[in-house]
């Protein structure tokens, strides 16, 4: 989990590195307050990240489940 808000954690920039360095295969987003915040970080890990908007109530992540390529899931609703 991620926290993308910029402001209280990380700023966007340094948490793009950080994820980009760890290379998760899986990155869930969290404290997006807003669209625009959000839509900054999406932006930059989209080079290197698939995007998946999830419109489950449920992500189910496991070690059989990992995606191939490294992917963000955007849980619904955030």
């Amino acid at each position: 989990m991620a926290a993308v808000d910029g402001g209280t954690t990380l700023d966007i920039e340094t948490m793009l590195r950080v994820l980009k360095r760890l290379r998760a295969r899986v990155v869930l987003p969290m404290h997006a307050f807003g669209r625009f915040t959000l839509a900054k970080f999406l932006d930059g890990m989209r080079d290197d990240y698939e995007i998946d908007y999830n419109d489950d109530n449920d992500i189910v992540v496991s070690a059989k489940s990992l995606p191939d390529t490294p992917t963000v899931i955007v849980p619904r609703g955030l």
